[in-house]
């Protein structure tokens, strides 16, 4: 995408030096040579950046490793925008830190007493229980009064991402009775299991960290998903009373897409 179509509220600042290749949030034009004073730098616009694709992947590295992880940012309050994170993060090969995320946030959230994800939190702030539409949290005596939902689809990214993305399960096709198996190994989760309702019956999926590193998967697939692929060695499927069972290894290689990589920017 050409970047001039977005100069009238995001603005590519090209950094010198130690500083990064960033999108700045304005509403005033300005030459891009220079960083005017009302510009603003935040995680959400470069995020949003890099998810829509506008980013190069190096930019996209260099920025989650240089400004995001570094913690250079102002914090993201709320469930809404950390699914765009979560998802960039899983793409560009930082899973584990999409885990961490996922374990500190929606962590925080359950140990409030959370049973279904809720609209808006503020892991921030102390300890009251139920969440309010803005600040993020209200005593209890008033939970009746606030507005705000205690299940709500926004502050879902979990149950989804952990499903596509650690799980392996791509139902994205499923429709069509398509189905992709491809768990993301993933540094400090050494197994996973999950059953996820589907159009065609319910999918279970299970895998084990062996010693070697490599993934055990094993599944049992509705047989309705009439193709199912899966890049696993020693893979094997059987169908018996309509269901497929599929069984495979994972390989241990490239734990993340930027072991490696050079995250420098021409």
């Amino acid at each position: 995408m050409d970047r001039e179509n977005w100069q009238a509220d995001w603005i590519w600042v090209s950094g010198g030096g130690d500083e990064n290749n960033v999108y700045v949030e304005t509403r005033k034009r300005f030459e891009l040579t220079s960083l005017p004073v009302h510009a603003v730098l935040t995680a959400q616009t470069n995020f949003a950046a890099a998810w829509s694709g506008i980013m190069e992947e190096a930019e996209v590295l260099a920025f989650v490793r240089e400004d995001y992880l570094a913690e250079r940012l102002p914090p993201i309050r709320g469930a809404f925008f950390y699914h765009i994170v979560l998802e960039t993060l899983f793409e560009y090969g930082f899973s584990e830190e999409a885990v961490q995320l996922i374990r500190s946030y929606w962590g925080a959230m359950l140990e409030r007493g959370a049973t279904t994800w809720w609209e808006t939190f503020d892991l921030s702030l102390p300890f009251p229980t139920t969440p309010s539409p803005y600040m993020g949290h209200t005593p209890t005596y008033l939970q009746d009064s606030i507005p705000v939902s205690l299940s709500h689809g926004w502050g879902a990214s979990p149950t989804y991402l952990l499903s596509r993305e650690v799980l392996g399960a791509d139902l994205s096709e499923a429709g069509i009775g398509k189905l992709v198996i491809q768990p993301k190994p993933v540094q400090g989760v050494d197994w996973a299991e999950g059953v996820i309702a589907t159009k065609h019956g319910e999918l279970w999926i299970a895998w084990r960290r062996q010693e070697d590193g490599s993934l055990f998967v094993q599944a049992a697939i509705p047989a309705a998903f009439s193709k199912v692929e899966a890049d696993m060695e020693q893979m094997a499927m059987t169908e018996v009373d309509g269901v497929t069972r599929l069984s495979g290894i994972v390989p241990d290689v490239a734990r993340e897409r930027r072991v490696g990589m050079d995250s420098s920017i021409a």
